[in-house]
């Protein structure tokens, strides 16, 4: 907090988003100068940062991180879901599945997410375990490859949400997948999380020298019975066509009943 001057009085600054959210207004604040900006939070409904009604359960927090010219630079720090929002995604006959873990952007900041998962039926243990461990898996690849201002976009543009209930929907079929809170976590919390809450990619699986010599077998044989059926269709095309027998007519059994009746007059 800036100490007061004696006969210096306050001036209205205003502050805006970084370029990834558009350098939107956020609002303004007083301060003696404009470098006693820096730190301030601002606190907005995101409805008004998208003007989407369906955003209005949830708020996100900027701190004032840089100064240019006589205005704020605020970068957001967190996105959380309203209590009410939950209250009223939960009913009865389901079951509501709960996390929160750390993951790594692709700069190394530490991100706390906090999923929230709604299965259509009621589930069992093994199941929301199972549920629990396929989207950190997933939310921790996705956010390696990202920078914190991807990931909140990509929370806020409900495109994580919607890749997690596609892939999970595979395990149990669910109704709901929001993230109740995604935060940036500054160094000095770092000492008071517990390391088990991280959560890193999933390693690619190696692949063993008899896949790979089972693949370069099916290549070969696959290989092979394209150059068999092709050397069979050129033998094909290359050899004479086929002579037509005449078939002599066979005479047919009333034929030659009718002639040995004609016959046996002739000889009596």
């Amino acid at each position: 907090m800036a100490r007061e001057k004696p006969g210096v009085k306050k001036r209205w600054f205003s502050l805006v988003s970084t370029p990834e959210f558009n350098s939107t207004h956020l609002g303004e604040s007083r301060a003696y100068s404009p470098q006693d900006l820096i730190g301030k939070t601002v606190v907005l409904n995101l409805m008004t940062l998208t003007n989407d009604p369906r955003k209005q359960s949830f708020n996100v927090t900027f701190v004032v991180h840089k100064i240019e010219g006589d205005q704020g630079v605020a970068q957001l720090i967190s996105y959380d879901m309203g209590r009410a929002y939950v209250r009223r995604v939960v009913r009865k006959g389901t079951t509501r599945v709960d996390d929160t873990f750390m993951v790594l952007t692709k700069d190394k900041t530490h991100l706390l997410v906090k999923p929230l998962l709604i299965t259509k039926y009621k589930a069992d243990h093994r199941i929301t375990t199972l549920l629990r461990r396929k989207m950190r898996d997933l939310v921790a690849s996705r956010f390696a490859s990202l920078s914190p201002a991807e990931a909140f976009s990509s929370v806020i543009g409900n495109n994580l949400q919607m890749d997690i209930k596609k892939s999970l929907k595979k395990v149990y079929p669910l109704t709901t997948s929001e993230i109740r809170v995604l935060e940036v976590v500054p160094q000095r919390r770092l000492g008071l999380l517990s390391p088990l809450l991280l959560v890193t990619p999933p390693p690619e699986p190696p692949k063993s020298e008899t896949e790979e010599d089972a693949q370069d077998t099916d290549e070969e044989d696959v290989q092979e019975h394209a150059s068999q059926s092709a050397a069979k269709k050129e033998n094909v095309e290359d050899a004479p066509a086929p002579t037509v027998q005449e078939r002599k007519p066979t005479k047919t059994k009333r034929a030659q009943k009718q002639k040995t009746a004609e016959e046996a007059p002739q000889s009596s």
